[in-house]
């Protein structure tokens, strides 16, 4: 059983993973089908999979905080977000990034995460406000992994061409 079903430390495989942490309206669902288009599930399944292989009893941990009848991804979640699990949260976030290339000199390559997002919108009508989200946004919450906020940036951009109201 594969409590960690879909997630990626990647801006666009987050999108895909997290639609309800973006407002509902149908700029945002436009900005989130654009970007994650072309993710490739069983990719990330199996790095995600593989990454938590590589730390002895993880999986276990994971599979402790799941609660019967709920998604498989929230015990995953749940874990990542527990401050106590922070060390091994990382270590995780670091082995997916790395597995997706996005790691360099153990540190987030955010051009190539900046480079790969356009590549998902190029051609689109939410090219050019993306564009404005990638020259924009801070990029320092990728240097501990943060995609959340960072998505949220972006996505804002995306969807209304303008940075996330505070």
């Amino acid at each position: 059983m594969q409590t960690v079903a879909v997630f990626l430390v990647a801006f666009v495989a987050f999108v895909a993973a997290h639609p309800h942490s973006f407002p509902k309206t149908p700029e945002y669902r436009v900005c989130y089908e654009a970007m994650k288009a072309k993710v490739d599930r069983n990719e990330i399944k199996e790095i995600v999979k593989s990454c938590v292989a590589e730390q002895d009893g993880l999986q276990e941990t994971i599979d402790g905080l799941a609660v019967e009848g709920e998604h498989k991804g929230k015990a995953y979640h749940r874990f990542m977000t527990m401050p106590e699990n922070e060390e091994q949260a990382l270590t995780l976030k670091k082995c997916i990034a790395s597995k997706k290339g996005y790691l360099v000199n153990d540190q987030f390559d955010a051009d190539k995460i900046k480079a790969d997002i356009l590549a998902k919108v190029a051609g689109t009508e939410q090219e050019a406000n993306t564009q404005l989200g990638l020259d924009n946004c801070p990029t320092a919450p990728l240097d501990s992994f943060d995609m959340m906020e960072y998505a949220k940036c972006v996505m804002a951009y995306c969807a209304t061409g303008e940075a996330p109201a505070e």
